[in-house]
């Protein structure tokens, strides 16, 4: 998805649930998505996020629910410990093992990497 396609999509202020799954997102595109703050449901799976996009996300004081999993993120997501995330799903992404614990205190539910599953 383009900067102008997000730009457009942007001006439409009922959308409450975003799926960009695979849509190509990078983090200049997460600073237009944190605009969106009436967003309460975001699914970002398969795109190109990084660290350095996570603090565009902190805006979104309405999200429970966020999908980052298939992105290039690791430590950078806690930083999101400032959102009431009832759900975060960070599969498949860079978050190492010292991380896990503080990462599972970021939401009510959340998906780790496979590896660091119990």
């Amino acid at each position: 998805m383009t900067s102008a396609e997000l730009r457009a999509l942007v001006k439409v202020k009922t959308i409450r649930i975003l799926e960009l799954e695979n849509a190509g997102i990078t983090d200049d595109g997460l600073k237009i998505i944190s605009t969106m703050t009436q967003l309460v449901i975001l699914n970002l799976r398969g795109n190109k996020i990084t660290d350095n996009g996570i603090q565009h996300l902190l805006k979104l004081k309405r999200l429970v629910e966020l999908n980052l999993s298939k992105n290039e993120i690791g430590s950078g997501v806690k930083a999101l410990k400032s959102l009431s995330l009832a759900g975060l799903n960070v599969s498949e992404t860079l978050i190492e093992e010292k991380d896990v614990r503080l990462v599972q205190k970021l939401a009510r539910f959340v998906e780790l990497p496979e590896q660091y599953r119990r």
